[in-house]
């Protein structure tokens, strides 16, 4: 190749993902020839995956995987929450945090603040929530969010659940099944996917508060998509986002048992002029998450490993 040909002239590179054999060997030629590189891990340290492994997959991980990582001058991960899935997964190469960006730019600029209501009328009163992504229902934790729907219903009685997003095909009937079983048909809305950006952002601008309980994560987009509109968020730990919601006091955050999430949703429900205040606190801290700032980061980083000042 060009790179062990030594005609690609390299002070760094930055490959990203672990799962895969091109960057497992681009990493390989990289180390013989003593060229630094970092890797991104881009959720592929999450523990949800380690537990799902084939002997395949077990294997990939050891012989490529770790390698690929361990090798590195750095370990690019996206929160510090997913520091402990990196050293369970078994880096022992140093952790750089920098967060994922967000280009406000990517927003339509003149979002409809009723799309939901306007949409779905019977629901126009109704405190709504919103959960935007892959129709997952243990990964993404929908499972727990419906129990939690249903034990929250008694005290919260005007609350509504939007599922926005396509169905994991293994699972397309899964949630529906829930659903019925937990008797949610009049509390729960299976939207399906929003592909047309200026649909996608209506609907997150036109809830309340927008949700992830997620089990495991890289670091959800979703999260900062929602702040940037301008909606509270309620995450789960295993979302990898909680200590940036905290930090910026953008939304709630709590464990992911269901009796948990469901206080989290009662209390958010009480407390509009709080959500109020988080959605504010949150758009100002998107506003600081640029790409920018982040690129400057790992440019920092970069020099620094350069220099041999890792100190």
């Amino acid at each position: 190749s060009d790179i062990q040909l030594g005609s690609l002239k390299i002070d760094i590179a930055h490959l990203h993902g672990v799962w895969n054999m091109h960057m497992a060997a681009i990493g390989s030629a990289l180390y013989k020839l003593g060229i630094p590189y970092v890797v991104s891990s881009h959720g592929s340290f999450a523990p949800g995956i380690r537990r799902k492994q084939s002997v395949r997959k077990w294997g990939f991980r050891v012989l490529f995987g770790l390698p690929l990582v361990n090798n590195s001058a750095f370990v690019h991960i996206h929160s510090q929450e997913e520091a402990k899935d990196a050293i369970g997964f078994g880096v022992s190469a140093p952790m750089v945090v920098a967060e994922q960006g967000f280009n406000m730019e990517s927003i339509p600029l003149h979002l409809e603040p009723e799309w939901l209501a306007k949409r779905f009328p019977e629901h126009r009163n109704s405190f709504k929530m919103l959960f935007l992504g892959r129709l997952d229902p243990w990964h993404k934790g929908i499972d727990r969010l419906l129990e939690a729907v249903a034990l929250a219903r008694g005290r919260a009685t005007n609350i509504v659940l939007f599922l926005v997003g396509p169905p994991k095909r293994r699972y397309s009937s899964e949630i529906p099944k829930i659903i019925a079983k937990l008797g949610l048909m009049d509390r729960v809305v299976l939207v399906g996917p929003l592909y047309d950006p200026q649909e996608k952002y209506s609907a997150l601008a036109s809830a309340e508060l927008f949700v992830l309980t997620s089990r495991f994560e890289g670091f959800p987009l979703t999260v900062l998509e929602a702040m940037a509109c301008g909606v509270p968020v309620l995450v789960t730990r295993g979302t990898n986002a909680g200590g940036m919601v905290a930090d910026g006091q953008a939304g709630i955050v709590c464990e992911g048992r269901p009796e948990e999430i469901a206080d989290a949703i009662v209390e958010a429900a009480s407390t509009p002029d709080a959500l109020r205040a988080m959605a504010a606190r949150g758009v100002q801290l998107i506003k600081t998450q640029t790409w920018e700032n982040t690129a400057a980061l790992l440019l920092d980083e970069y020099a620094r490993r350069l220099k041999g000042d890792i100190g």
